[in-house]
């Protein structure tokens, strides 16, 4: 247990000596340094709102109120170093027992249920790549979860658990959008594509976009259909003019029933 002062050591008892609520660095500020009430209050919300110019401004008070409580300066500065470290990101006493609770359901999800818990922060940020990429080495290297690369056959829009596998989202990959995905794995439906061909008269690929196909060429998401990626690239032309001819027949068809 961290022992500061005589003086203050009660008001850290609950917390093993740490300073965690922002009650006790008022506490701190008023037995330690002799602030009124409403100057230990005007220095939490110096913290609260992370202005070190109002903190900077503080330490010269903290520091003449330690000694006029016969606090030596040696003393005196750590503890105030620790107040100015606590301001970095401290909160109130409710505030900081709700966040326990959400850490602690938290970390009980991916410790019990890492696949799901991996999947739902995943489609938080399922459009900041940085982040993706931080978490999908967490999957691969940090829990070693199993994980299916994306594919137009197991992947959904979104990230997904199935087969006991974290299934990589085809809206995850770059400039291709996860409305235009909803397009393939509607189409997919609970029938897989068998060929290419399959695939195109199936998807309304003019909808879809020749640059989202690009990037799904590119991750990948075709192999199981043909896993040679420039031949499939340099089919893309074909498959979206064919994909078009079927579905604006199909429309006519449609359009003739009404």
């Amino acid at each position: 247990m961290i022992l500061l002062h005589p003086l203050v050591d009660h008001i850290l008892d609950e917390t093993q000596g740490i300073i965690v609520y922002q009650e006790q660095v008022m506490e701190i500020a008023r037995q330690m340094a002799g602030y009124s009430l409403g100057g230990a209050d005007l220095l939490r919300r110096a913290m609260g709102k992370k202005i070190q110019e109002a903190m900077d401004a503080e330490k010269p008070k903290f520091l003449a109120g330690s000694a006029v409580n016969n606090v030596d300066e040696k003393t005196a500065k750590a503890t105030w170093d620790l107040l100015d470290k606590f301001a970095n990101y401290g909160f109130n006493k409710s505030h900081a027992a709700a966040y326990a609770v959400v850490s602690y359901q938290t970390a009980w999800l991916k410790a019990n249920h890492p696949l799901e818990f991996m999947a739902g922060v995943m489609n938080c940020d399922l459009h900041l790549t940085d982040k993706l990429a931080v978490y999908f080495n967490e999957v691969r290297k940090g829990l070693e979860l199993p994980y299916t690369p994306p594919c137009v056959n197991r992947s959904q829009a979104r990230f997904d658990v199935a087969e006991g596998t974290l299934v990589y989202a085809l809206g995850a990959l770059k400039n291709v959008g996860v409305d235009a995905m909803g397009l393939i794995t509607d189409g997919r439906g609970d029938k897989l594509f068998s060929t290419l061909f399959d695939f195109a008269r199936r998807v309304d690929l003019k909808r879809v976009g020749k640059r989202p196909l690009e990037m799904l060429v590119r991750s990948g998401a075709f192999d199981e259909l043909d896993r040679n990626r420039h031949r499939v690239f340099e089919s893309l032309d074909a498959l979206v003019g064919y994909s078009a001819a079927v579905h604006e027949q199909r429309n006519s068809n449609q359009g003739a029933i009404w």
